[in-house]
């Protein structure tokens, strides 16, 4: 076998390669010697049809599956051979693919990026420093308690927050149109369920009252006919209605999962969780900035291949789930560049982060993996079982085992990096998180 490579890019690779035809021969006289006794032909017993039947039969069928065999096999064989490392699976190309001539064909494939890391000390990293606050944790309880509001008639004009009953007729150009009636709705007042104008056209309005409101659908409105049009709503005020909010006693505690049912208990107990969503926030923030200094410090060649990869990986959750619907899925053309640039954000990372694991030697942790399971398996009611579980399911086992990993690699960089301390509220952070 021959071989030869040519560099026809920074990252692409032509490899030529000529396989004798005595080698082909040979392996496509020994398959249509199997056939034989497989094959079923008139006039002939099973297993006694001569060769020369077959090969002027499947003769040219079982030559291009063999040279494509060949193909294959001689590839991976040229490429340890050369100590290439491709990036992407080749274009094979055949030049000649003739019975009883070499078989010649080219490979086109790209291969991994040389990086050459800079050092870790040329990054400066902001680490928020906040501090959880009673203020905080009084907030998140009344937030809870407001998802578990519940709702009572009231004598008087609405007020922001308020709950109103509602029927209501929209029209445009005199006409009504579609979806936008109902009867008896209930609408938050400040919710912003509603286009612009219309939940604060009902502020101040009663049970039984009537009234019209003249508005204005947002030019980027999704339905094409509504946007930007001038409409009208006939709205009539069935009920206002104001929430009353549980008290924080032993019998809504409890309903929330805190066993011990206790005012101290339940504090304690969002307290933690408020420290955990901070702790985790914090990690976010720092993350964000490694990974963007160190692409920036580190500028490498992407493998087209790669990315391409990477990007179909992203949308196949996506082709699946129209796959069950019975349609197909095509990606919108304005959200291919914001989806390909994360497929080049992801595997840019992903080589960074291999060459980082190389140059240090890391190896995953499997203490740290069992700690974190530790910790997850706490949010559980049974935890044993939750542990149990995250062991036994290897989908779930190994994004947790790729976490762990990219934690070690982001704790070893930050051991070099420089770190700036810099005070932060919990609502800067949270929001960040959000963001």
């Amino acid at each position: 076998m021959d071989v030869t490579v040519e560099n026809t890019g920074k990252l692409e690779r032509l490899m030529n390669i000529v396989i004798p035809a005595e080698v082909l021969t040979e392996k496509v006289e020994k398959r249509l010697k199997e056939l034989t006794k497989t094959v079923k032909m008139d006039g002939f017993r099973p297993g006694k049809v001569p060769v020369s039947l077959i090969k002027k039969r499947f003769g040219d069928s079982v030559y291009h599956e063999i040279a494509a065999q060949a193909m294959n096999d001689s590839y991976f064989e040229a490429i340890e051979k050369e100590d290439i490392q491709p990036a992407s699976y080749p274009k094979f190309s055949p030049k000649v693919l003739e019975a009883g001539k070499p078989l010649e064909y080219s490979a086109t494939f790209e291969v991994f990026p040389e990086i050459e890391l800079a050092a870790f000390d040329k990054l400066q990293i902001e680490k928020p420093i906040v501090e959880l606050k009673e203020e905080n944790i009084q907030k998140t309880i009344e937030d809870i308690r407001k998802q578990y509001a519940s709702w009572k008639s009231v004598n008087r004009a609405a007020q922001d927050t308020d709950q109103l009953k509602i029927d209501f007729v929209g029209k445009m150009n005199g006409e009504e149109f579609a979806g936008g009636s109902g009867k008896d709705v209930a609408l938050v007042l400040g919710s912003k369920t509603m286009i612009e104008g219309f939940e604060a056209g009902l502020i101040g309005k009663k049970a039984g009252e009537t009234c019209t409101l003249n508005l204005n659908f947002p030019a980027e409105y999704h339905q094409a006919e509504l946007a930007g049009k001038e409409v009208i709503f006939e709205v009539t005020v069935n009920a206002v209605e104001e929430s009353e909010l549980p008290e924080v006693n032993e019998e809504f505690i409890k309903k929330l999962g805190v066993k011990a049912g206790s005012p101290e208990a339940f504090k304690e107990e969002i307290q933690h969780r408020l420290q955990k969503e901070l702790d985790f926030a914090i990690k976010n923030v720092m993350k964000e900035q490694i990974t963007e200094k160190l692409a920036e410090l580190n500028p490498i060649e992407m493998p087209k291949g790669l990315i391409a990869q990477e990007l179909e990986a992203m949308v196949a959750p996506m082709k699946e789930m129209f796959k069950k619907q019975k349609a197909k899925f095509e990606l919108p053309e304005e959200m291919k560049k914001e989806y390909e640039q994360k497929a080049e954000v992801r595997v840019r990372l992903s080589l960074l982060f291999s060459e980082i694991m190389k140059k240090y030697k890391l190896e995953l942790d499997e203490k740290k993996v069992a700690e974190y399971i530790d910790e997850l398996a706490k949010d559980y009611d049974t935890p044993d079982e939750a542990k149990q579980w995250f062991y036994s399911n290897k989908e779930t086992l190994s994004k947790v085992q790729s976490h762990v990993l990219e934690e070690q690699i982001l704790d070893k960089i930050l051991e070099e990096a420089t770190i700036i301390e810099k005070q932060n509220t919990f609502d800067e952070i949270m929001n960040k998180r959000k963001q």
